[in-house]
């Protein structure tokens, strides 16, 4: 017998009450040019350190102490403390998967080995304006710079929303590196990395294949792949845990969602919440939201966290808040003129 879990949350956040916002990823300069968490053989094969006789896929191509850190560092290191105003939740795609980029303006572009970002790529990305804003826009980088002027820093991320409507599959699974979270890919658990298979020959096998085509068109990616996956009868994967950020239509508000679903569900919830555009940021142990202001909690009170949550991480995304309140709402969640439908009262009056 299984106990069975299944997980929400929207919090939505007026620009107005951010007061600073960091993209915090201390080991930046040791991420760059590595393979990340390496799931495929054709860069693995690449990587000096890499011993096929002794080592098995994923592994972690990045020196661990000096890229992953608990969540007080990242904190610490934008001079951030328990006690003060702030909200973070993780953006740790970044670092760990191919096709996810970061740029910072005093630190270049983040990209791992197999990148080739400087090709013109167009990446949708969570981005931080000179003036302090945050918005989602297309950004590509010719030359390691991106073409959107005066960015302070830029986070991609799979595109979800684009002007209020869901963006196709083309648009995140030449995207999506780790194809476990589009398909229910056979192969081994590991003890803390979730219920699902974590690794196995058919996991490789997909992972070589999107390394092997992931320079061309993302049309063609999309179809190459669903065809794979049809000829070898993968089914959708539906209940992944997600984590998104979008923007108002008219920018002022930040929605950031948590949701059990697929990539589909999780883009009609952001919709429902009021965001116009977003982007994915990462998935299952890496999911999480804290929330600073009370000494009592270090570093911060969990407000949602998947059930196998890694509390170390590469790289978050942190805000940090004026004076404001808290409120709850319901309307961020579901649709009310459907539940009305299935009242208390109209279940009674129909016995």
């Amino acid at each position: 017998m299984n106990i069975e879990i299944g997980q929400m949350m929207v919090t939505k956040i007026p620009q107005q009450v951010i007061s600073n916002s960091w993209l915090s990823v201390p080991g930046w300069e040791h991420l760059t040019g590595t393979n990340g968490l390496c799931r495929d053989y054709i860069r693995a094969s690449q990587d000096p350190a890499f011993d096929s006789a002794t080592m098995k896929l994923p592994y972690r191509s990045y020196e661990i102490e000096k890229c992953l850190f608990p969540y007080e560092k990242h904190l610490e290191g934008v001079g951030l403390s328990p006690s003060d105003k702030w909200i973070l939740t993780g953006a740790r795609n970044l670092g760990n998967n191919l096709r996810i980029v970061g740029w910072d303006c005093r630190k270049g572009l983040l990209e791992l080995n197999g990148e080739n970002a400087t090709s013109g790529r167009e990446y949708c990305c969570l981005c931080k304006s000179e003036n302090g804003k945050l918005f989602i826009d297309h950004v590509s980088f010719p030359d390691g710079i991106p073409d959107s002027d005066n960015l302070s820093w830029a986070v991609s991320g799979q595109e979800l929303v684009w002007d209020g409507k869901p963006s196709s599959l083309d648009k995140i699974i030449p995207y999506t590196y780790d194809l476990r979270h589009i398909w229910k890919i056979p192969g081994g658990t590991v003890s803390n990395m979730g219920p699902r298979p974590y690794s196995g020959t058919k996991i490789e096998e997909m992972c070589d294949r999107f390394v092997s085509i992931s320079n061309l068109l993302a049309g063609e990616v999309t179809r190459i792949l669903l065809d794979f996956a049809r000829r070898e009868e993968y089914e959708r994967e539906n209940d992944y845990f997600h984590n998104a950020i979008g923007i108002s239509e008219d920018g002022d508000s930040i929605i950031i969602l948590q949701q059990h679903g697929s990539f589909e569900t999780v883009t009609a919830s952001l919709i429902h919440a009021g965001a116009y555009r977003a982007i994915e940021l990462d998935q299952g142990g890496s999911c999480g939201v804290m929330m600073g202001g009370d000494s009592d909690f270090s570093p911060g009170r969990l407000m949602i966290a998947s059930h196998y949550f890694r509390p170390r991480g590469l790289s978050l995304l942190i805000l940090k808040l004026n004076e404001s309140e808290i409120t709850e709402s319901s309307d961020l969640l579901y649709n009310k003129s459907y539940l009305s439908k299935i009242s208390f009262d109209n279940v009674i009056n129909s016995e």
